[in-house]
């Protein structure tokens, strides 16, 4: 997560942040409202693995793969003729 800058807001991490330790009362007050805002980010989010994404790609060695363009057709925008 680090690596693939994939991080939440540190205050929010379980077992990060002592309240009861903190002495001065404004640092405290905008901790608990970072994570209230924030919410807390458990510990774990998954037990397994998430499985592998399908991909549909049209190009297959610099030719079309023309059998994956009806996958592909949802989700191209539609065509605009601008100043028709």
């Amino acid at each position: 997560a680090v690596k693939a800058q994939n991080m939440f807001v540190h205050v929010t991490y379980e077992g990060e942040v002592d309240l009861d330790a903190m002495t001065d009362t404004v640092q405290r007050e905008s901790t608990i409202a970072q994570i209230q805002n924030f919410g807390q980010t458990p510990s774990r989010l998954e037990r397994k693995p998430f499985p592998q994404r399908l991909v549909y790609s049209a190009l297959k060695d610099k030719n079309i793969d023309f059998s994956s363009l009806a996958y592909l057709a949802p989700l191209t925008p539609p065509f605009c003729v601008v100043g028709a």
